[in-house]
Formats: structure tokens, C-alpha cells, sequence
């Protein structure tokens, strides 16, 4: 005859092993934040040089200044006036318009007539190899130059979902600042 060698547990057992998953719950979530207490400073250190970077390669100088302007629409992250020792070089507008795979983040550089500079793709988690191909220079340059929003662009074959987030992040950037200047470019 077999024996039952199996143990109930009992309710001061549950108690016990209750505490001892909420002690290990509460350390781990103290360690958490401390870490977050420590790096957060680090990250936000590294969030600014892209941006300066994405500003930099934009504007093709490195002593560029730039402040954020008032009033920004909900539809951006940010719009910045850029300057080079007080010379106005235009403006640069933040955003982060939904791709395939997620926000894509990206800067598009608008000269003081209107007109963009430039488009930079700071970060995204498009799928390699497809998505991805909305950083290729090629691709990004048929924007140089647009003043107004447009719909008549190449899409990246493979990658409609990205391509046009891109191209609804330019519009977007372009009806930002209009408004933000109420409806002209900057003087």
C-alpha cells in the first residue's frame, strides 16, 4: 500500500510564504527605483545630445542655440527657434508620429520661409532591413524643399506603414509651425 506523503498547507504556511513573496516584491521594487533614481539624469543627458546631434546634422553647423517656442501644438513634442550666435537659421520641430512598429521619432528642419531643410529619424523600432529603410537619405530628401502639406510622395515598396508615418510626420511638422506662427513663416 502506497503512503500519501503529500502536506496541506495550513493557513499560518500561506501567511508565511504570503510575507515572504511581498518582502521579496518590496526589495526588488526598492532596487528598481533606485536605479531609476540613478540613471535618470543619464538618460536625459542622452536624450538631449540626440536631439543637439538630429540639430546639428540639420542645420550643418555645431554652434547652433535653440529654445522652445510657446504654444506648441499637441500634435508635436516640441518646436524649436534655432540660431547660430544670433543669426536665425529656422526652426526645428520634434515629433513622433505612429509607424509599424511604434512611435517613429523623428526632428524636421524648416528654414524661416517655410520651406524644410531637412528630415531626421532619431529613433524607431521599425522592422529591420523594411521599416528601417525610412532613415535611407534617398528617401528622406524628397522632402527637402516642401513648403505645404503633400501627399504625392514615394512610399518605401515593403514598408507603406513607416513611409507614411514619415510622410504624416512632415505634414504634421509643416501645420505645427504654421500655426504656431500664426499661419506664415518667421521674418
Amino acid at each position: 500500500m502506497a503512503k500519501n506523503t503529500e502536506k496541506k498547507l495550513d493557513l499560518k504556511d500561506i501567511f508565511r510564504i504570503g510575507g515572504v513573496l511581498c518582502i521579496i516584491c518590496a526589495s526588488v521594487a526598492l532596487i528598481l527605483s533606485f536605479v531609476n533614481m540613478i540613471t535618470l539624469e543619464k538618460i536625459a543627458e542622452n536624450e538631449e545630445m540626440e536631439k543637439r546631434s538630429a540639430i546639428i546634422a540639420l542645420f550643418g553647423t555645431e554652434s547652433v542655440e535653440y529654445t522652445p517656442l510657446e504654444g506648441t501644438p499637441e500634435t508635436v513634442n516640441d518646436i524649436y527657434n534655432v540660431t547660430d550666435g544670433g543669426t536665425a537659421l529656422g526652426y526645428c520641430v520634434s515629433l513622433a508620429p505612429n509607424g509599424f512598429g511604434g512611435g517613429v521619432s523623428m526632428m524636421v528642419a524648416i528654414d524661416s520661409e517655410g520651406k524644410v531643410i531637412g528630415t531626421r529619424i532619431v529613433s524607431h523600432s521599425e522592422t529591420p532591413g523594411l521599416g528601417s529603410r525610412i532613415e535611407n537619405e534617398d528617401f528622406l530628401s524628397q522632402f527637402v524643399g516642401v513648403s505645404a502639406k503633400g501627399s504625392d510622395y514615394d512610399i518605401i515598396s515593403g514598408s507603406t506603414i513607416s513611409s507614411r508615418a514619415v510622410i504624416a510626420g512632415v505634414n504634421t511638422a509643416l501645420e505645427a509651425l504654421s500655426s504656431v506662427l500664426g499661419g506664415g513663416a518667421a521674418n
